[in-house]
């Protein structure tokens, strides 16, 4: 089933939350650890996989983002009904997506999606995206971008780049020029690196 990422109501189909399952073959909780169990399972013994996603009338289902690595900018809705005259299963990819958020009233807005609009620019070799911590937006994406080599883009040509691409979806939390984002051996941005990065940086403003 998919629920509600703030109430966790089953939702229907093309509305996007958390995917939970339950079967035979899944665990049914952590020995001797209630409180990771209660954490990873629900009360009807459905297993939390933390993965963001949805499907459609035919039953097939798509997954869109990691819970964690969404970004809650002004309480933006995570969990969103898709318009009907969406009748056909799109392919999971960053386009489909961009397309599924354009037909939306509140769109889902992963890091990816802003990386793959910042990996469009020709002065951007890698970019990855992550949420910063604001007070009064609960958080802001920041992108860490590398140059492509010789390149001169600067901080304010990356924001306006982004914006005018996608209006709904901007760097409010400002942009950090980097040699290297840190990935592991498959290829995933270590998010939590990165943010680490940030947290150091913002100390020493401090």
């Amino acid at each position: 089933q998919v629920v509600d990422l703030e109430t966790g109501a089953p939702l229907g189909p093309k509305c996007c939350g958390e995917l939970c399952f339950k079967g035979p073959l899944l665990m049914k909780g952590y020995i001797g650890d209630l409180q990771a169990t209660s954490a990873t399972m629900d009360d009807d013994g459905f297993l939390r996989t933390g993965d963001v996603g949805y499907y459609d009338q035919e039953g097939y289902f798509y997954i869109v983002e990691r819970v964690k690595e969404l970004i809650k900018y002004k309480s933006f809705q995570l969990s969103v009904v898709y318009k009907d005259n969406l009748s056909s299963p799109l392919a999971l990819n960053i386009t489909s997506l961009m397309k599924l958020n354009s037909l939306i009233d509140n769109p889902v807005v992963p890091p990816a999606e802003l990386e793959a609009i910042l990996l469009t620019h020709p002065s951007v070799q890698d970019a990855a995206v992550i949420g910063i911590p604001d007070e009064i937006s609960g958080e802001l994406p920041m992108a860490f971008i590398v140059k492509q080599p010789g390149a001169t883009i600067n901080s304010e040509m990356v924001t306006r780049f982004v914006a005018g691409e996608s209006p709904q979806k901007r760097l409010h939390g400002g942009v950090e020029f980097i040699d290297a984002i840190p990935k592991t051996a498959s290829g995933k941005i270590l998010r939590r690196e990165l943010r680490e990065r940030y947290s150091r940086s913002n100390k020493a403003k401090l």
